[in-house]
């Protein structure tokens, strides 16, 4: 615009070799599953800046390629420009959970939540990065980010799903009250009210919790042949012959029982109040009912 034909030519190699120096670190990164980038911390976070530095130089590389070939029509590519924006948000949330893991002082019992994050975060930018490479039109060379690209990346995958093992770990930590529990839902609106399903779950947990030693007890019985292998609240009357409980554990097992099946228990409605409206009514333009008997929805 200004005419400066020099200035010009230094910040256009300037700019080429920026996305030249871009290639090679994703390149080496890539290669060594980031292992050459430095990590600002020690300890079992180490690894996951690593690795969010190897995304990181993926994302500017692929995001040069993508503007040197669509230029402002890149607007218009939205679910390709979506795909860019999944990992830039995930690559943010990876360095938020990454921060307050450090802030909080690593705690151990904190671990399986931080690596499930974590894993669960890789996962999303691999898939983001795998449906670019299979959409990603670039003239001459399409044909190298959905051949051999793709299948490097596929077989040197940045992340993948966090594995049952790790989630069963949250999941038995999320049912357990304390100090860990109260920190993760600071903030969290919990009902005390048992009307409410929240209360209801929350009151359950606690008589589960408070009745455990009782089913350990139960359970040692019906390993030994002592009382017969059957639902809960069949033992109990063998239980109490045999003085493996007392009165009041049986009526906690009983009261702990009733807790449990009403806090898993689901709405339901019958064709009557269906009919009179309590559930949506389908369009006039749809199906209508073959049979007054039949609900369509």
């Amino acid at each position: 615009m200004n005419k400066d034909v020099k200035q010009f030519d230094d910040n256009f190699w300037k700019h080429i070799g920026h996305v030249f120096e871009n290639e090679i670190r994703a390149l080496l990164l890539s290669i060594t599953r980031g292992k050459l980038a430095r990590s600002p911390v020690s300890g079992p976070a180490a690894k996951y800046h690593k690795k969010l530095a190897w995304a990181s130089a993926s994302f500017a590389y692929m995001a040069d390629i993508a503007l040197g070939s669509y230029g402002g029509a890149l607007k218009m590519k939205e679910k390709l420009s979506g795909r860019y924006a999944d990992i830039l948000s995930w690559m943010f949330l990876a360095a938020a959970i990454l921060r307050r893991f450090e802030a909080e002082g690593r705690k151990k019992e904190d671990l399986p939540f931080f690596e499930w994050a974590m894993q669960h975060s890789f996962y999303r930018i691999q898939t983001a990065f795998d449906e670019i490479y299979d959409e990603i039109t670039i003239p001459g060379f399409s044909w190298v980010f959905r051949g051999p690209v793709a299948m490097w990346s596929r077989l040197n995958r940045i992340g993948k799903k966090p594995s049952d093992k790790i989630g069963h770990k949250v999941a038995q930590a999320m049912q357990q009250t304390g100090e860990q529990r109260d920190r993760l839902t600071n903030g969290i609106y919990i009902p005390e009210n048992r009307e409410e399903a929240l209360g209801r779950y929350e009151h359950t947990m606690k008589l589960v919790e408070e009745s455990y030693p009782i089913y350990k007890k139960l359970y040692k019985a019906t390993k030994t042949g002592e009382i017969p292998k059957t639902h809960v609240l069949k033992q109990l009357d063998a239980a109490l012959e045999k003085e493996i409980i007392t009165n009041e554990e049986a009526e906690m097992v009983q009261k702990t029982e009733e807790a449990r099946f009403d806090a898993i228990l689901v709405d339901e409605f019958t064709l009557e109040e269906y009919d009179r409206g309590i559930a949506p009514a389908p369009p006039s333009d749809g199906l209508k009912n073959p049979d007054k008997d039949t609900v369509v929805l």
